[in-house]
């Protein structure tokens, strides 16, 4: 996962997006009354979409940390601040939110929050090398917080001295002493007293002349250990273990090249698929250079066309007019379910494409979004309704506060919903190109993506 962090960008201002607004509204659930349960993988979901299509800004890299913490524990903690570490060291100086106030309030409550999370969770033996991993991204994290003199506003340093306890605590825990077995002794290495040694008797008989026959000759003994006896017996067993190795590992090693050579027919097979798909051509502000580059390959460009090839072109031409506005949408929502059809059973692949799909629906158009122009008309219908009910009937009248009030409702539904229209009326009211700036743009791009992937997603119902 920490090569995927590495690849994100810095973002801009995330408010713009509906990941965001929802991210935020799930999470308000931790202070509401009833404290409703929290989906941390839609949590999660919206971080990882926010992240593609903004970049990585501080306010969602600490809900995103958060979350990681209550889905996985300390490897999630462990996650969440290598992403924090990276762009705190990294990109200070262009991270969102530009205000420093304002990243120190967002810091200080992650602290908080990351604090609790710690405290309600039991730790065992097994966790300390998570625990050093997670310390020392807090060791740098500080350091870089005392270089910026926030260090004492931020309370990170608490939590670093919490990991740092955790750690400690379960360094000098004796569970492992308690439940120390000493080695048994070798069993060629005996002691005289439990191992009594074996007397072989050797007779000797001489038949000597001066020698009396009825004398008796006292054999001497000869004292064998019985460690010695064991040597050759324990040698075989040896052998024969070492030889019982050398079969296991023969055939664990056929197993796994066996494995390895499926996997690569395997990969060979999903290549092919992945290959039928074909690739959008690159379209951008300099279509010359592109036309250039595709039909130079070494031949002179003529600066003349005649009228074949200009019917050609204009044939091409009229080929991208006639492309729906949802033609992107249409060919993603199909090349899913064409995948759900015949992948079925591989959940890996079910669960990337409803990923995909769940993608688009968040960012499309929401019914909060899609109502509000309707739900403005209806406050202006019923003003006009009860004005024109006053007609011959001179008793009649409406206060003027009471006038104000519905006034101020339907402008704020209006404005909550701004159509297209009026985007692209203020837009072309501006002066000069130069004076409308980036994030203009990037709200009237996702306004037009957001209707565009709520009426495909309308289509394909």
């Amino acid at each position: 996962m920490n090569s995927y962090l590495d690849s994100l960008s810095i973002g801009g201002d995330p408010r713009v997006f509906n990941q965001f607004l929802a991210i935020k509204e799930e999470l308000d659930k931790r202070f509401h009354p009833a404290r409703p349960d929290i989906n941390w993988q839609y949590v999660h979901e919206l971080c990882i979409s926010l992240f593609n299509q903004n970049g990585v800004d501080l306010q969602t890299a600490s809900w995103f940390v958060i979350c990681r913490q209550n889905q996985a524990g300390l490897d999630g903690l462990n996650e969440g601040l290598y992403l924090i570490h990276k762009i705190l060291t990294q990109h200070w100086q262009t991270l969102w939110p530009i205000q420093t106030h304002t990243r120190i309030n967002i810091l200080s409550s992650l602290s908080q929050q990351l604090i609790l999370g710690i405290r309600g969770t039991t730790f065992v033996y097994s966790d300390l090398p998570i625990l050093y991993q997670i310390e020392e991204l807090l060791k740098n994290i500080n350091h870089h917080f005392k270089t910026l003199e926030i260090k004492h506003l931020v309370q990170f340093d608490y939590l670093e001295n919490l990991i740092i306890a955790q750690a400690r605590q379960l360094e000098n825990a004796d569970t492992l002493d308690n439940n120390f077995n000493s080695p048994e002794l070798s069993p060629t290495i005996n002691k005289e007293d439990k191992n009594p040694t074996k007397i072989i008797d050797i007779a000797l008989s001489t038949s000597s002349p001066s020698s009396n026959t009825n004398e008796s000759i006292e054999s001497p003994k000869t004292y064998i250990s019985s460690s010695i006896s064991l040597e050759p017996s324990m040698k075989k067993t040896s052998r024969q273990e070492l030889w019982r190795g050398v079969l296991i590992g023969a055939i664990i090693s056929s197993l796994f090249f066996f494995i390895l050579f499926y996997f690569w027919l395997s990969e060979l097979k999903n290549n092919d698929l992945t290959d039928a798909f074909p690739y959008i051509p690159t379209i951008n502000a300099h279509a010359g250079s592109l036309i250039e580059q595709q039909t130079a390959n070494g031949q002179h460009i003529t600066k003349t066309l005649n009228s074949e090839q200009i019917d050609i072109i204009q044939q091409r031409l009229d080929e991208l007019t006639l492309l729906s506005p949802i033609w992107a949408q249409r060919y993603g929502l199909e090349i899913i379910t064409y995948l759900n059809e015949q992948y079925e059973d591989n959940t890996e692949l079910l669960s990337f494409t409803q990923l995909w799909k769940n993608n688009l629906k968040i960012n499309a158009t929401t019914d909060e979004q899609l109502n509000q122009w309707s739900k403005g008309m209806t406050e202006l219908d019923g003003l006009s309704q009860r004005l024109d009910s006053f007609d011959g009937n001179p008793k009649s009248y409406i206060t003027g506060s009471e006038l104000k009030s519905i006034i101020f409702k339907a402008r704020q539904h209006f404005n909550q919903a701004k159509p297209l229209e009026e985007e692209l009326r203020l837009l072309e009211k501006q002066p000069t190109q130069n004076t409308v700036s980036d994030y203009e743009y990037q709200q009237i791009d996702n306004h037009f993506k957001q209707l565009l992937n709520r009426y495909a997603l309308l289509r394909s119902e």
